[in-house]
């Protein structure tokens, strides 16, 4: 059964654009309080979309957010955002940690600190927001966490996508997933991991296409994945956890299977 997210309020790491932000607008659209968590606070990056920008879409849109700048590699970082968000809502319903980082190339040639900034931002956040967000979880007799991540097949040594760290990264992260729900099994938090069948139709997605020689066939668009994580979260006391899903299989299960209105016809990323 699908409940409101009506006075929920949900942490969105890497909200700033991409998936991240395409979650926040989904969440927000369904009724919850968005506190929208990323590190670019400034336009003129390499990539364009800020933490303000996402909140003043979601104002446009009648909704209620807050803008709180994040560094998820950085365990104090991570402590800011749990405070901050308390202090202004009250509790935490909803954890979807979206941010993500990544290492081309072998583990040999990897430097430790970027070794470090991988692990940080795909494990040690995790369990750093999961258990941050559990006190206030707790308190309010339940939630649901939802980490973009899955358990990453090897990959062939070489080629221009190759991420060896990244995937030991990723498969940790689904475990952990797996490991903390059913810790947490008896106390009605949900924790899964959801990840895109497909390339989305983001900045990340466009460049996975590039070095993976596919580049001009647009993906799919990120409102899919929005939406899946929209239904997931809203299952409340009867939905599962501890699963590893792609989006199409979420949308599938509610009954969603013709997916034609989220296809793009460019390779121009949303969001």
């Amino acid at each position: 059964m699908k409940l409101s997210l009506e006075g929920k309020v949900a942490i969105v790491t890497g909200s700033s654009r991409g998936l991240g932000k395409a979650t926040a607008y989904g969440l927000a659209k369904s009724g919850a309080k968005v506190v929208v968590a990323s590190r670019t606070e400034e336009t003129g990056g390499k990539l364009p979309g800020t933490i303000h920008e996402t909140v003043d879409g979601i104002h446009a849109l009648g909704g209620d957010a807050i803008a709180i700048a994040t560094d998820v590699s950085k365990p104090e970082s991570i402590d800011n955002l749990i405070t901050k968000t308390l202090a202004h809502f009250s509790k935490i319903d909803i954890v979807v940690h979206n941010a993500a980082a990544i290492s081309l190339g072998r583990v040999i040639d990897t430097k430790m600190s970027r070794w470090d900034l991988v692990w940080n931002i795909n494990l040690r956040a995790t369990a750093a927001l999961i258990i941050g967000s559990y006190p206030s979880m707790k308190e309010s007799g339940g939630g649901s966490i939802v980490v973009v991540t899955q358990k990453v097949q090897p990959q062939k040594n070489g080629g221009p996508g190759f991420s060896p760290i990244y995937r030991l990264s990723k498969s940790a992260s689904a475990d952990l997933i797996e490991i903390m729900a059913e810790e947490l099994i008896n106390e009605n938090i949900k924790i899964n991991a959801v990840w895109p069948k497909t390339g989305r139709n983001t900045y990340g997605g466009v460049a996975a296409r590039s070095r993976d020689g596919r580049a001009g066939q647009p993906g799919l668009s990120p409102l899919l994945f929005s939406d899946a994580v929209v239904e997931l979260v809203s299952q409340g006391s009867t939905g599962k956890t501890g699963l590893l899903l792609t989006d199409e299989d979420i949308l599938s299960a509610s009954g969603v299977t013709d997916l034609s209105k989220y296809a793009t016809d460019t390779d121009k990323p949303e969001f």
